[in-house]
This record gives structure tokens, C-alpha cells and sequence, in this order.
């Protein structure tokens, strides 16, 4: 999965790099990606939905779960932050009251 990338060539080249392409040969082989869906407090929030390898999904949810963790101001309730790929939680933790 490329990610970026074309953002990266632009900043590279100061914005002078360009880029052709063509058709793979052999032809470009499936991969095997999943939908990680963020939730708080078990509602979907649809900007932090990302797509990654189903190998990798698990450690990037908890990296994204930890980080907002970190981020997101505490509340007077718990607040449940979940990770959900392939109709499973995949990672998941808490904001203390």
C-alpha cells in the first residue's frame, strides 16, 4: 500500500517532480487490506477510519488508540476508545474519569 506518496514527490522536488504510470507486468497481485474504524464511547468516528494490511492492523490500532489516549482531554465519565476491523474490537482503552 503506498501511502503519500505523491505528496512526497511534490515536496522533494519542490513541487517540479512529476510521475507516469503504467501498467504493472506481471499484473499487480491482491492484497489483503482492512477497514480499521475508530470508536469512542461506541460511536464511529468516520475521519479516524484508516486502511491498512490485515496483518498490521492490530499494532496500528492500538498506536492510534494509545495516541489518543494521550491526546484527548479527560471528561467527568470514561471514555472508551475501540478499534473495530472486520466486525472486531481489535484494540482498545480508556480515558479515566
Amino acid at each position: 500500500v503506498v501511502i503519500d506518496f505523491h505528496d512526497q514527490l511534490k515536496n522533494i522536488t519542490a513541487g517540479y517532480g512529476s510521475l507516469d504510470t503504467s501498467e504493472a507486468d506481471p499484473p499487480l497481485a491482491e492484497a489483503a487490506l482492512s477497514k480499521v474504524d475508530i470508536m469512542l464511547n461506541g460511536e464511529v468516528v468516520e475521519p479516524l477510519a484508516f486502511v491498512c494490511h490485515r496483518d498490521n492492523a492490530q499494532g496500528e490500532a492500538r498506536k492510534v488508540a494509545q495516541k489518543l489516549q494521550g491526546v484527548l482531554p479527560r471528561q467527568q465519565f470514561v471514555t472508551a476508545i475501540q478499534a473495530k476491523a472486520d466486525g472486531k474490537i481489535i484494540a482498545s482503552e480508556r480515558i479515566k474519569a
